[in-house]
C-alpha cells in the first residue's frame, strides 16, 4: 500500500480525493462533467507531484474491449521511459462484475505503486470491492445536489478561477435560471460569456441577450417571477425574451398573466380581511417565486387587481376573437402589472 494512503472504509463514496497518495480512484455517477472535473483535478495534482505534464504517461482502456489481466499488467509495468502511469478505465462497469471482482479486491489489497488506476462508470454496483478502494484511494459518486443558490455561487467562483473572467452574482442567477443548475451546462455557457465579455463582466444583460433557455420545468410560468417588479420596462423586456429565446406563443404569455393578477388579487383580498401574508401564499398555492408574487400583491389593493382582472380577461377575450394582437396585448398587461402600484397605472 502506498506511504499514507490508508483509509476507512467509511471513506467510501466521499466528494474529495488525495491525489499524491491514491492508487485507485472510482468516479461513477451521471454527471459526465464533474467526473471530468475529478480527472483534470487528478492530472494537475500528479503533473505537481512528478514534476511536469512529461513525467508521467496516460494509458486509457475501454471497459467493453479490455481485459482485467490487461489493466493490472499495465498498472504493475514501467512505460519506456519508466515514468510513472495514470491508467484509465472508461465505461469500468463492463469490465468489473461478478466473475473478476475478487481479482480487483486482491489488487486494492496490493495496488502497484507505478500507476494511478481511474475507474470511470456510469453505472457502478456498490460491493466490497468499494471497501478495498477506500482504503487506497477514493470511490467518488458523481451526482450533482446542486441547489439553484448553490449553483450560481458555484458559477461565480468558476469564471473566475478558470475563465479569469468576473460574473456578476445576478448574472450568475440569471444562467442558472436558463441553464438549471447543471455543471457541465452552467461552464459551457461561462465560456461562451467570457468570449463575448472580453475583459468586462459577466452582467445579467448579456445573458438574456446570448443565453437561451434550456431549463426543464414549466417555462410559460416561469414569466410570473419576471414580471413581478415595478420597472415597466423589465416586464416588458421579459414578455419579449418569452415569446423569442423562450419561444412560447404570446397567447400563453397572456394566459400566464392572467393567472399571476388572479393570484395577486386573492392574496390581497385574503390579507385585508386578516390572513397573514404566508399564509396566504400558502391558500394561493404559491411555490415558484412565492416571495416575488407576495410582494406585487402587496403594492395595489384588491379592487385594483380585481379591476386589472376584469381588463385583462376582456382584452384576452378580442385577441382570441381576433380584434387584437396577442403579442401586443401581453406585452400591454405586463406593463399595466409592473405598474399595479403606481398611481399613473391604469
Amino acid at each position: 500500500m502506498a506511504k499514507g494512503a490508508s483509509r476507512s472504509a467509511s471513506d467510501a463514496d466521499r466528494r474529495t480525493v488525495d491525489w499524491a497518495s491514491a492508487r485507485i480512484v472510482v468516479l461513477h455517477g451521471p454527471d459526465a462533467f464533474m467526473q471530468a472535473e475529478y480527472l483534470r483535478q487528478g492530472r494537475e495534482a500528479l503533473e505537481k507531484q512528478m514534476g511536469g505534464a512529461d513525467a508521467f504517461s496516460t494509458v486509457r482502456f475501454q471497459g467493453e474491449q479490455a481485459t482485467l489481466a490487461d489493466v493490472l499488467d499495465e498498472c504493475r509495468s514501467y512505460d519506456l521511459l519508466q515514468r510513472h502511469k495514470l491508467v484509465i478505465v472508461e465505461n469500468a462497469e463492463r469490465l468489473i462484475n461478478a466473475d473478476n471482482r475478487d481479482v480487483m479486491v486482491r489488487y486494492a489489497a496490493s495496488p502497484s505503486d507505478l500507476a494511478t488506476l481511474v475507474l470511470r462508470a456510469e453505472k457502478w454496483q456498490a460491493s466490497g470491492l468499494d471497501k478495498a478502494v477506500a482504503q487506497v484511494g477514493a470511490v467518488i459518486k458523481c451526482e450533482s445536489d446542486l441547489t439553484p443558490a448553490k449553483a450560481a455561487g458555484w458559477a461565480v467562483t468558476r469564471a473566475l478561477k478558470r475563465h479569469g473572467v468576473t460574473l456578476q452574482p445576478d448574472a450568475a442567477i440569471a444562467i442558472v435560471e436558463r441553464t438549471g443548475p447543471e455543471f457541465g451546462r452552467i461552464d459551457a455557457e461561462i465560456a461562451k460569456l467570457a468570449t463575448a465579455a472580453g475583459d468586462e463582466p459577466i452582467t445579467p444583460a448579456l445573458v438574456r441577450q446570448l443565453t437561451a433557455r434550456t431549463a426543464e420545468g414549466d417555462n410559460l410560468f416561469d414569466i410570473q417571477g419576471l414580471i413581478a417588479t415595478d420597472d415597466p420596462e423589465a416586464a416588458l423586456h421579459a414578455v419579449r425574451e418569452a415569446v423569442t429565446l423562450w419561444r412560447e406563443a404570446p397567447t400563453g404569455v397572456c394566459y400566464a398573466e392572467i393567472d399571476l393578477i388572479r393570484k395577486c388579487h386573492n392574496i390581497a383580498r385574503m390579507v385585508e380581511s386578516g390572513v397573514p401574508p404566508q399564509a396566504a401564499a400558502s391558500k394561493a398555492r404559491l411555490w415558484k417565486d412565492k416571495d416575488r408574487i407576495l410582494w406585487l400583491a402587496s403594492r395595489a389593493p384588491a379592487k385594483r387587481w380585481a379591476t386589472l382582472l376584469d381588463w385583462a380577461l376582456e382584452m384576452d377575450a378580442r385577441c382570441k376573437s381576433g380584434f387584437s394582437d396577442a403579442g401586443t396585448a401581453a406585452e400591454t398587461i405586463a406593463v399595466q402589472i409592473a405598474s399595479a402600484g403606481n398611481r399613473s397605472g391604469r
